[in-house]
């Protein structure tokens, strides 16, 4: 899965911004041990996860740590896909087939899209 991710200063305007290649196979795995959290805390909460981890992202990108930026954009992803998985009906099928783009505000609000994939090979 490509994911492209763009942080946004205060004034709205481009901050930072990566592409990277992520195994969502692997991501899916990982995500197993979470889901039970997820469904036992609720949709309100697994939605406050994804901006909770942008305010991460946007903590990492001023700190310069590219270690942290790479983990948070992982943990965001990883959020955005239990939320859309246990509460929205996604599939794996369909992130698979899938990219994503994340815009993250200064105070980590976030906004994704998922789109069909630029190469089929995800």
């Amino acid at each position: 899965m490509n994911v492209t991710t763009l942080v946004l200063n205060t004034n709205g305007d481009p901050h930072f911004q990566s592409e990277e290649q992520y195994n969502i196979e692997n991501l899916f795995e990982v995500a197993k041990e979470r889901e039970m959290a997820v469904r036992q805390e609720g949709r309100e909460w697994a939605a406050g996860a994804i901006p909770f981890f942008g305010k991460e992202l946007v903590n990492a990108v001023k700190t310069g740590e590219h270690k942290d930026v790479s983990n948070a954009i992982i943990q965001m992803l990883m959020a955005t896909w239990l939320f859309d998985f246990v509460y929205c009906g996604a599939t794996a099928a369909s992130y698979i087939k899938s990219d994503i783009e994340f815009t993250v505000a200064h105070d980590g609000s976030v906004a994704y899209n998922r789109i069909d994939a630029k190469n089929s090979a995800h």
